[in-house]
């Protein structure tokens, strides 16, 4: 996916790019992970760039590839497979967005590995979120927001199921702060970190940001490159 990032410098590259979000678009509101489905319409193209083509066939490979773990496996959880692998593997399947079908029937599975494995809460409400946000529903915990375009500006980048009041009361029960409190971080000038959750510029994180106690796996220590 670095070569994508690299490849969006081309002026050529990146004005397809644009085309094909405005063409997107017309056909269903473009979220905020919509790149996979972007892509995905591209490289149907017999035009399409070699890259655009490999990134693809590279996603949809690592999409069967999570799926036939869990089938086979079941889910890949700390005592299974150790911290940081456990870690990789929702990493994985939370950027699964053009398998959302598949990663929907899952949810009952997070929430017993969520309790179990003692899943960071903001690893888990960002799943709930990014789920129903790629499914074209509102968010739920409030997890998708960042610091916005302008100075001051921070703000849910996607509508809430119901209301502000509402969600705090779910971020709390699961021990989140409020939005308001992740909004006022992001516009004290807080970086967008994993899960999108706000943190300190020049801050780095580690495994232990995934969950919320330890486990005996001692490469859990190590941070996360």
């Amino acid at each position: 996916m670095a070569d994508l990032a690299k490849a969006r410098k081309d002026p050529a590259f990146n004005e397809r790019f644009n085309f094909n979000r405005k063409q997107l678009s017309t056909k269903r509101q473009f979220r905020n992970f919509g790149d996979p489905a972007l892509y995905a319409l591209w490289a149907r193209d017999p035009a399409a760039p070699a890259i655009v083509r490999r990134a693809v066939a590279f996603r949809q490979d690592t999409d069967a590839r999570l799926r036939t773990i869990v089938a086979l496996h079941g889910w890949p959880g700390r005592r299974m497979v150790g911290d940081e692998a456990a870690a990789s593997f929702f990493f994985l399947f939370g950027h699964a967005d053009d398998a959302n079908a598949w990663r929907l029937t899952q949810l009952p599975t997070i929430e017993r590995v969520f309790r179990e494995d003692h899943v960071a809460a903001r690893l888990y409400a960002h799943l709930h979120d990014r789920l129903a946000d790629v499914a074209g529903e509102p968010q739920i915990y409030g997890s998708i927001m960042g610091p916005g375009n302008t100075p001051g500006g921070a703000k849910l980048y996607a509508p809430l199921i119901d209301n502000v009041k509402a969600a705090d009361v779910r971020r709390a029960a699961i021990g989140l702060p409020s939005i308001e409190t992740d909004l006022s971080a992001f516009r004290d000038g807080a970086d967008i970190g994993p899960y999108m959750m706000p943190m300190t510029k020049g801050v780095g994180w580690t495994i232990a940001d995934v969950y919320s106690e330890p486990g005996s796996d001692p490469r859990g220590s190590r941070p996360v490159s």
